[in-house]
Order: structure tokens, then sequence, then C-alpha cells
């Protein structure tokens, strides 16, 4: 078992006889960095690996989770007033109205006379 070890790695010597690996220095300045700017370009180059699963199922919820509120708080497509507590229904004309309502649309019809 020994003898087949060392054969293999006189072979794999061998091929990597002629191979020189050059800039040690940069890579152990990297791996082990001495001063606060090569401490932080090293914090700054780290791989991050994120599951894309989690993040993407957790992002659909949220969005999905938001655009039900949003649709709850509109119903039918539009926006509507809060509708306020002391409304009072009005006869004019034969119809009936909520006051606010009246009063809106006859200040719209006499501003549209008065130009």
């Amino acid at each position: 078992m020994k003898s087949e070890q060392e054969s293999i790695k006189r072979l794999i010597d061998d091929e990597l006889a002629e191979m020189k690996f050059g800039r040690q220095e940069d890579v152990l300045e990297r791996t082990f960095p001495r001063s606060w700017q090569a401490r932080l370009s090293a914090l700054w180059n780290r791989e991050l690996r994120l599951p894309l699963l989690p993040i993407g199922l957790s992002c659909a919820l949220l969005i999905t989770i938001t655009t039900a509120i949003q649709l709850k708080d509109v119903p039918g497509g539009r926006s509507e007033a809060p509708v306020p507590l002391n409304r009072e229904l009005i006869e004019a004309g034969g119809n009936t109205y909520w006051s606010d309502e009246f009063e809106k649309a006859v200040g719209k019809d006499e501003s549209n006379g008065q130009s």
C-alpha cells in the first residue's frame, strides 16, 4: 500500500516538476491579512452563498400578502373615501340623496354656472 502511494507521488512530482508557483506573497497576504486595509479588502472579497429557493419563496409570499392587503382595502378596484358618521338622507326633486353628496353636486353646478 505504501509503495503504491509513493509511486503515485513520484509520478505527480515528475509531472509537476516543470510548473513553478509564483505570487506566493500575494496569496499569503490575502489569506492572512495584516493591515486594516488588507482585512477590509479580504472581508469585502468574500463569496456569499444564498439559497435561492427560500429567498424566492419568501419574496413571492411577501408580494402576495401586500397585494392581498391592498386589494382588500380597495374594493371594486377603486379607492373610496371614508364614510362620515353624520350622513343624512335628504329629498330633493322627488329623489333621495346623501346630504354631503348633494352639497358637492350643487356646489359643482353653481361653480359651472358662474363662469
